[in-house]
């Protein structure tokens, strides 16, 4: 993971992961390898590729300008579940109606975060 740019999650409560102290949470594309039952493929989110390191992703057109509060698992798990990666890997949030919001740097921005050859996943 040395030199490589991620997606990450950063308004998360802090906990400890394996004793260290982790206040943020990678995000990555996850599709079933469709060869072993229960095994899957998994690849970290990569930020769209006209983003700064440390600028903040939104799914247009929900957007809010201040930084958001500390997110409880509660609200996570409901948003998580709308989370997909495209036909193209790019990574959306998915309405109940289908319609589909890329996670990108501003609105007028035409490259999405992106996982690489993972179409039509889930992402945690």
């Amino acid at each position: 993971m040395q030199n490589r740019k991620v997606v990450v999650l950063a308004n998360l409560p802090a906990s400890k992961l394996r004793g260290e102290k982790s206040q943020a949470m990678l995000l990555a594309g996850e599709k079933s390898d469709g060869k072993t039952p229960g095994s899957s493929i998994v690849k970290l989110l990569s930020p769209p590729v006209d983003a700064n390191l440390g600028e903040k992703l939104s799914f247009y057109p929900f957007y809010d300008e201040s930084f958001p509060a500390k997110l409880k698992s509660s609200k996570w798990a409901p948003i998580q579940s709308c989370l997909k990666t495209n036909e193209k890997g790019q990574a959306v949030y998915v309405t109940e109606t289908g319609e589909q919001y890329l996670l990108k740097k501003s609105p007028e921005s035409e490259h999405g975060a992106f996982c690489d050859n993972l179409p039509n996943a889930i992402i945690r």
